[in-house]
C-alpha cells in the first residue's frame, strides 16, 4: 500500500511539476495569476523583496496542494478497494467520498485565496496596473481567438460555394 501511494505522489508530482516553475518550466513564472511572472511584477514596480516573497509563498501553496492531491488519490484509492469487496462497508464508502469532497474543497480554497494573498502584497497603483496588464492579455488572446474562428467560418463557407459552383 506503501508502494502505492509513494507511485501516486511521484506521478503526481511528474505531472505537475517542479513547485515555483511555471508553465513551460519558465522561470520566475508566479502560478495562480495567469500571465504573472517576475518580470511582470518588476514592470509594474514591484520590489525584489515582494516578488521573492510571493514567489515562496507561491511554492508553499504549490506544495500544499500537492499534499492534498496526494490524500485525495489515496482515498480514491481506498474507495475503489472498498467497491471491488463483494460486501462492501455502505457506511466506509460516504465516508471516503465526504472525505475526498472536503479535501477537495480545502485544495479549491487554497487556489482561490492565493489570488488574494498575491493581491495583498501589492501597493493599490501596482494591483491597479496588474489588472489593466491581465486584461489586456485577455483582450489579445481573444481577438485572435475570435479572428482565428472567423477565417476558420469563411474557409468553410468558401468550401460549401466551391462544392456547390462544381455541382
Amino acid at each position: 500500500m506503501k508502494k502505492i501511494i509513494f507511485l501516486l505522489l511521484l506521478s503526481s508530482s511528474l505531472i505537475y511539476g517542479v513547485p515555483g516553475k511555471g508553465m513551460g518550466n519558465r522561470e520566475g513564472r508566479v502560478k495562480g495569476f495567469p500571465f504573472i511572472d517576475r518580470f511582470i511584477l518588476k514592470e509594474i514596480g514591484v520590489d525584489d523583496n515582494t516578488i521573492q516573497e510571493i514567489i515562496n509563498m507561491t511554492i508553499d501553496i504549490r506544495t500544499q496542494v500537492l499534499d492534498l492531491q496526494g490524500q485525495i488519490r489515496k482515498s480514491q484509492l481506498e474507495l475503489q478497494l472498498e467497491l471491488e469487496k463483494p460486501n462492501y462497508d455502505r457506511k466506509k464508502i460516504n465516508d471516503l467520498i465526504r472525505n475526498i469532497v472536503d479535501l477537495r474543497a480545502r485544495q479549491q480554497y487554497i487556489l482561490e485565496s492565493r489570488k488574494f494573498r498575491i493581491l495583498e502584497r501589492l501597493a493599490p497603483d501596482q494591483r491597479k496596473k496588474l489588472f489593466e496588464y491581465i486584461e489586456k492579455r485577455r483582450n489579445a488572446f481573444w481577438g485572435r481567438m475570435m479572428k482565428d474562428m472567423g477565417d476558420e467560418v469563411n474557409n468553410n463557407q468558401n468550401n460549401v460555394n466551391q462544392d456547390n459552383v462544381s455541382k
